[in-house]
């Protein structure tokens, strides 16, 4: 059974993506945004991004929260700057990168959140007629998407109930992916310039990784660590209960009824519990590193080597005195042809990179790939967890009121215990931030390849 926070999570993430209409905004010359201190936004074009402003109402952080996103913030630095000079070169480099194509049909959204419900909206129509100046002065076809004008029932009613904008659901849903001790009820009191540190701090971890899916990796291999650790710890706690004499716990057993065997005898169960649900979610991996078939890499290498070669052909048809030479019609088709060869690419790469580091790494091999559900575990340990301690309070014993005595008693080892855990995690996160690095400059390859095809 999932917890409320995984439910919402799935909820929200299928309702947002239903939410959205078009508007028609009254066209307003020089509209201008200014400092609006401690606001979220999203752009929404393809590139999904995130911009939060400080105390000052200056852009503290722009972040992409998908690859596109990711690519197109590229060595690019907001800090500082205005959300006005913000937005204005966030778009100029979706058009250069075609992200937003001149001849097409094109749709941003935007997303605003800040304390008051009504200032998020206005913010909100501000920012849209904003880009809507922007691309009406460039006689480009795109329509202006304003989340808060319509929402699914769902949406409308878990904003309704906290009182808070759509505009901060959709932040509450980034602050609750970054601190998995967040709840809904909790994060919907917190202002947006606390939620928005949540997310600051939770995205130093994973700056340097510039892909989502070696974001989603390293969040699951420290998942696992952190199970690792918090096993280790409760295995610290029953060893020492079950070595422990009467007089350890007069003040945990003076109000309840039970022996010090039968609570000896509880706590073990307890451990054994949640021990029995990693191995019962254990999957045996169907290959281990050294089965890996080498000639599989070859070919993949082979593969990016043709792929990377047809590339550099077809940007070069299209490049200054060559694309003269063209019709409108065939640069079209080149293009179009370049996207699908460039996300192939991209795609191989990983794929490259990925087994590359699953023969380095042996940890990841057989303690990612052999668990896949991860959110599942944490989700059973809960239940485990809860049940519990409502059989320990039904003998009047507080679960946590004994951990926390255990935990002042075994300080020492416990911190032990987390040394070991830092150093596995920061090794995992170095060789994550080599494999990033590598795919960075391909992106950056990737990118330079981009501009040149779409230079107006």
């Amino acid at each position: 059974m999932k917890s409320l926070k995984a439910k919402f999570l799935v909820f929200l993430l299928l309702g947002l993506s239903l939410l959205f209409v078009g508007c028609n905004l009254s066209n307003h010359a020089t509209n201008k945004i200014g400092k609006v201190k401690n606001a979220y936004i999203t752009v929404d074009i393809n590139p999904s991004i995130e911009i939060m402003t400080d105390e000052e109402g200056l852009v503290k952080e722009v972040n992409g929260l998908n690859d596109d996103g990711i690519k197109l913030l590229l060595d690019e630095n907001f800090v500082g700057k205005t959300i006005d000079e913000t937005l204005e070169e966030i778009l100029t480099i979706a058009i250069n990168l075609g992200y937003l194509e001149f001849d097409l049909e094109n749709a941003v959204l935007i997303t605003t959140s800040l304390d008051q419900v009504e200032e998020a909206e206005q913010l909100e129509l501000k920012i849209s007629e904003k880009v809507k100046e922007y691309i009406e002065a460039r006689k480009m076809h795109i329509e202006v998407l304003r989340a808060s004008l319509d929402a699914t029932p769902g949406i409308k009613e878990i904003a309704e109930e906290y009182n808070i904008s759509i505009g901060k659901v959709k932040l509450i849903t980034r602050a609750l992916a970054m601190d998995p001790n967040l709840s809904i009820e909790i994060a919907a009191k917190m202002s947006v310039r606390d939620l928005n540190k949540i997310i600051r701090e939770g995205n130093k971890e994973i700056k340097e990784f510039y892909s989502e899916e070696i974001r989603d990796e390293y969040k699951k291999a420290k998942q696992l660590l952190e199970i690792e650790f918090e096993l280790q710890v409760l295995g610290l706690f029953n060893n020492y209960i079950q070595n422990s004499s009467n007089e350890v716990f007069i003040d945990i057993l003076k109000d309840s009824n039970l022996s010090l065997e039968e609570f000896k005898a509880i706590y073990l169960e307890y451990y054994n519990a949640m021990l029995a649900v990693e191995l019962s979610e254990v999957e045996e991996p169907e290959e281990t590193v050294n089965e890996i078939d080498k000639a599989e890499n070859y070919e993949l290498k082979e593969k990016i080597e043709k792929i990377q070669t047809k590339v550099n052909e077809l940007s070069e048809k299209i490049k200054g005195k060559n694309k003269k030479d063209l019709p409108k019609s065939e640069i079209k088709l080149i293009r179009e042809e370049l996207k699908d060869l460039l996300k192939e690419l991209r795609e191989l790469n990983f794929e490259l990179n990925r087994k590359v580091r699953l023969e380095k790494v042996e940890w990841l091999k057989e303690n990612l790939e052999k668990r896949r559900k991860e959110n599942v575990l944490k989700d059973l340990y809960k239940e485990v967890e809860k049940y519990y301690e409502e059989l320990f309070e039904e003998h009047n014993i507080d679960l946590d009121e004994l951990n926390e005595m255990l935990k002042e008693i075994l300080e020492t080892e416990i911190a032990n215990f987390k040394q070991t855990y830092l150093e596995k995690l920061n090794d995992i996160r170095e060789q994550f931030i080599i494999d990033s690095k590598a795919l960075k400059d391909q992106l950056l390859e990737e990118r330079n390849i981009l501009r040149e095809i779409w230079n107006r």
